[in-house]
């Protein structure tokens, strides 16, 4: 046979197409790095310019809220004073100037009136008369009513730098236009602030505003003023949708550049940042020529090693087809042998290719080489091929098949069979894939074909499909795991006996219950021995009935793994005709926890009933404890209301205070000081009088409401008892009738006590009142009794709140009607009165209440319905000290010193000065504590003494002298008020004020109290 040589390239071809790959590879390596190293330098390019541009946005941004912030705050001022008070001093001017210098960059303030005229800049004042009423930002905050408008960069002519404006509205209280307050802001810091920023050389910065007017540049040149870019690819941008971004465009002066930009948050401006797209690739190209240069070594170097290889392939390639020519001849020799065995196999298959194509099995031949030839038609039919189809295949694609547990390739019996020789058998849960996909289970089994010498010529495969096998099995095994489950939830196990066949069967759950392994012998005697010893015997007596054909159902205990349970069994067992036992099945059921819960029940049942009757018996006592509590209850109870009300009350009743001594402070100070105006002898004197006398009675009034609501406290002073009562009772002898005695006793030996004698007189007078009103028609005996008690520590006759002590004792008791007990529980509450309309307020015993508790004593009153009223009030002792003569010499009441006056009222203000000017004081008076706080802060030295009312709006009195005290601590305070809770001796003497005077004031009062600081002043 002769046999042509296939054409092939030569080697020499082969060197060429490999220099020309190479050349190709070195290429495309080299545009690769390339093109890499370019994005990489426009993507740090980009990144750069976004960290800039937030940075320009965040420097202007702070530039123009702080800047806002001043003009907002200039505006307001101007607002609040008006234009004219503004401008008309050098202090105002100085206000204007400071805050220029508060700017955050560097700038001047200008102020324009509604004209446009120039009415004050920071730089100089006064200012230079100029109109801007034709510059651009003016209109449209004069016109369209624009409250903040930012202008665009202009050059001064003068300083020649260039700087851009951000001007605010001035409106008046009634939203008429009065002017604008505007900035110049200059663009030096700005240029500082983007010099350091280095982003590349040639780079540029701009901001916009968003109508395309520039607000400054880097570099700035001349040639940009004035002019608008709304032309720019840059307001082409969706700035609404996307605020940010970058892009590469021609930049205004012509250079290709990539630009960043952002749109300011909150404010109609843009920033853009700009570097030139050739300054970005200078050093890439500088790289990219190294590149270059290297890729050109790189492939030369691989052509002097490609020439080595050809030279050593060569020698290679003739020794290869010498090998190839005797390999040609082999070749040629086994295949002359191979044509003669398939021939032989051809003739084996005829003899029984019949016998197979009839069998119930699917049957599948292949040669010695793993070909099909032959399929009957069961095989046809389960794998999907035809034979025609499959001769063309290899056996594992026309049989695959697969592990139906791990999904897997089976090894082929066909190889396997022409690798061991012998027959072999399919592992379980074999599947057969078949041509559509669809699977099969399949069991089968594979043996050789061996021609007349033993050799294995193919092999037979012989299967068939048991999927109705499986399904059967599957369902029978689903029903196994389902009654498993059943019992295991239920904890009942089950049994069956078959005694022909002497064959005994226990369920899983069987097993666990009784603790047995499963195959272990089950025997009846190793079934007793898991019962409980003492239940052995009736479990065995119980068994033999039932096999006598008793019912067997039965509850007993077993012992497993050393635990005791207790089960239930039920069985049925099967006889037939002749009584013979057959078998039988039955259930066992675990009630260990019912058994447990019936347990547990029953001694709880057994627990309850001794609790009950312990309980019962601690109920018996505690009752008659309650009994006893709820008397002591009521009575702390009706004390807590008591306490309530007089709080409720007396919150009400303070809250008048304060603007009823402002009146009264205004009427008693310009009473006085029309009395001392009017000549001797005038006639209008009286009048003047008679006002004093009535203003004087309701600041009593206001202080008697004070007292009762305990809302402050009064300058307090040792007062003998006995000296007021004796007062008191000489003016209450004419005042009721003669039918009434009057009797006074005074035992005590010492009765001064910390208060004023409004407060005893009050007390004594309404005690007093109260009980010659219960006598007047019948007449009897006032009797009022002074004498010392020592109050010791848990005395059970007096109030929860006393304090032990030594104490005076002040009885005031009547023989009159007396107090229904009904009404004993209300006689303190104010406005509570038993009297008719229009004789009487109810107000009485609740102001005496309120002095009483806030002299920290006690008030107790017992009555008897027609013997009479007792009032005991108790007031704690003090002990004084006798006052020098010179505490008494009377001292000069004026002076010359510099005196501060504050009030928030504008008629006290005028009375304060009008009255310290009449002492000889210099004063200035002032009704806003911000301004006059400013006016103190601007000279601390300028002022002697500081007088200042506490309520006020803005900064409190309290607040105000701690102020002042921080930039003077020497400085005295005097603090005036009318009311203030907040208000207290503690409080002031923390911040420093030297004193405290309640208003309303009489010129006496203060009189003194000014010569008393400022003298203990100058003697420190």
């Amino acid at each position: 046979m002769i046999v042509k040589r296939l054409d092939r390239l030569s080697s020499k071809h082969y060197l060429i197409a490999i220099l020309a790959f190479l050349f190709v590879l070195d290429g495309f390596a080299l545009w690769f790095a390339a093109k890499l190293d370019y994005d990489r330098s426009l993507e740090r390019a980009r990144v750069v310019l976004e960290k800039t541009s937030i940075s320009l946005e965040e420097r202007l941004k702070r530039t123009v809220i702080a800047t806002e912030a001043i003009l907002d705050s200039r505006a307001l001022r101007i607002q609040e004073k008006g234009m004219a008070e503004t401008i008309s001093s050098v202090k105002e001017w100085e206000r204007f100037r400071t805050a220029a210098q508060g700017l955050p960059d560097a700038g001047s303030l200008w102020l324009l009136d509604n004209t446009g005229n120039l009415l004050m800049d920071s730089t100089e004042y006064p200012s230079q008369r100029m109109n801007f009423s034709e510059r651009e930002y003016f209109a449209p905050q004069r016109d369209k009513g624009i409250d903040l408008y930012i202008g665009p960069v202009v050059k001064g002519k003068i300083t020649n730098k260039y700087s851009f404006t951000i001007s605010h509205r001035i409106n008046g209280k009634d939203g008429s236009f009065l002017g604008i307050v505007l900035a110049a802001i200059e663009t030096d810091d700005f240029t500082n602030f983007l010099r350091n920023i280095d982003i590349g050389e040639d780079s540029t910065v701009t901001v916009f505003r968003t109508d395309g007017s520039m607000i400054l540049r880097q570099p700035m040149e001349d040639k940009y003023l004035g002019k608008t870019f709304k032309h720019l690819k840059l307001f082409s941008m969706p700035l609404n949708e996307v605020p940010s971004g970058i892009y590469e465009t021609n930049a205004i002066d012509g250079i290709q550049r990539l630009i960043a930009y952002r749109k300011v948050q909150g404010l109609p401006l843009l920033v853009a940042t700009g570097i030139p797209v050739d300054s970005v690739l200078k050093e890439w190209r500088a790289r990219v020529k190294v590149y270059s240069l290297m890729a050109v070594i790189a492939f030369f170097s691989l052509v002097g090693l490609s020439w080595l290889v050809r030279r050593a392939t060569m020698r290679e390639e003739k020794e290869k087809a010498r090998e190839l020519s005797d390999s040609n001849l082999s070749l040629q020799a086994e295949i002359v042998e191979r044509e003669r065995s398939q021939l032989a196999l051809r003739q084996s298959e005829q003899r029984w290719a019949t016998t197979l194509a009839s069998i119930g099995d699917a049957v599948i031949a292949s040669d010695a080489a793993g070909s099909i030839t032959f399929m009957n038609a069961v095989a046809e039919e389960l794998t999907g091929w035809t034979l025609m189809d499959a001769a063309t295949k290899p056996v594992p694609e026309v049989f695959n098949i697969i592990n139906e547990q791990t999904r897997k390739e089976v090894e082929n019996p066909v190889a396997k069979v022409l690798r061991e020789g012998m027959i072999v058998g399919l592992a379980n849960h074999t599947i057969l894939v078949r041509k559509d996909g669809t699977e099969v289970p399949i069991d089968d089994s594979g043996a050789p074909i061996r021609d007349q010498d033993g050799k294995t010529i193919g092999v037979v495969l012989v299967f068939h499909d048991i999927t109705a096998r499986k399904q059967t099995e599957e369902e029978l095994h689903k029903g196994r795991i389902d009654m498993d489950r059943a019992q295991e939830v239920g904890q009942i196990g089950s049994w069956r006996l078959d005694i022909r066949r002497n064959v005994l069967t226990w369920s899983v759950e069987n097993h666990r219950i009784f603790g047995v392994t499963k195959g272990t012998p089950l025997t009846y005697e190793a079934f007793l021995a898991i019962v409980h010893p003492d239940d052995r015997q009736y479990v065995d007596a119980q068994w033999n009935a039932g096999l006598a054909g008793e019912p067997y159902d039965i509850e007993h205990r077993i012992v497993v793994n050393g635990q005791v349970r207790w089960v239930r069994e039920k069985a049925y067992l099967e006889f037939d005709d002749t009584g013979e036992l057959l078998g039988g099945f039955g259930i066992t059921q675990d009630i260990t926890e019912r058994k447990q819960l019936e347990e547990e029940l029953r001694r709880s049942r057994d627990d309850l009933d001794l609790r009950v009757r312990e309980r019962t018996a601690e109920l018996d006592q505690a009752y008659q404890k309650l009994v006893e509590e709820t008397e002591d209850n009521q009575r702390l109870e009706a004390h807590l209301r008591q306490s309530q009300k007089m709080e409720a009350i007396g919150t009400l009743a303070g809250g008048i205070a304060h603007d009823f001594n402002n009146i009264l402070a205004a009427i008693i100070g310009f009473s006085e000081m029309v009395e001392e105006d009017l000549p001797p002898g005038d006639p209008s004197t009286p009048h003047v009088q008679r006002v004093l006398n009535a203003a004087s009675r309701g600041r009593e009034l206001v202080q008697q409401i004070l007292a009762f609501s305990r809302k402050t406290e009064h300058a307090r002073h040792p007062v003998s008892i006995s000296f007021v009562a004796k007062e008191t009772l000489q003016f209450l002898r004419a005042t009721i009738p003669t039918t009434i005695e009057i009797i006074l006793d005074n035992t005590a030996t010492a009765d001064t006590i910390l208060a004023t004698p409004v407060e005893v007189q009050q007390v004594l007078l309404n005690l007093a009142t109260n009980a010659a009103l219960s006598m007047q028609d019948k007449g009897g005996i006032l009797h009022v009794s002074i004498a010392d008690m020592d109050v010791e520590p848990y005395a059970s006759v007096l109030e929860s709140d006393i304090v032990p002590g030594e104490y005076v004792q002040l009885v005031v008791k009547d023989t009159g009607n007396g107090i229904a007990p009904d009404v004993m529980k209300r006689i303190f509450e104010p406005y509570f009165t038993t009297r008719e309309v229009g004789q009487g307020t109810g107000m009485g015993l609740a102001v005496v209440y309120g002095i009483v508790k806030s002299l920290h004593g006690s008030i107790m009153v017992e009555s008897e319905p027609g013997v009479g009223s007792t009032f005991q009030v108790l007031l704690p002792k003090v002990t004084t000290a006798k006052r020098t003569e010179a505490t008494l010499l009377e001292r000069s009441l004026t002076g010359k010193e510099r005196v501060l006056f504050i009030d928030d009222e504008e008629f006290l203000v005028e009375w304060g000065q009008a009255l310290l000017e009449r002492m000889g004081y210099e004063v200035t008076a002032m009704n806003d504590s911000t301004e006059a706080f400013e006016t103190f802060s601007s000279d601390p030295s300028r002022f002697d003494l500081v007088i200042t009312d506490q309520t006020m709006p803005g900064i409190t009195g309290l607040n105000l002298a701690r102020d002042l005290l921080k930039i003077r601590p020497d400085i005295p305070v005097i603090l005036c008020t009318g009311h203030s809770e907040s208000v207290t001796l503690d409080k002031l003497k923390e911040a420093g004020v030297r004193e405290f005077l309640m208003k309303p004031l009489a010129k006496k009062d203060l009189a003194e109290v000014i010569r008393r600081v400022l003298d203990k002043e100058t003697k420190a």
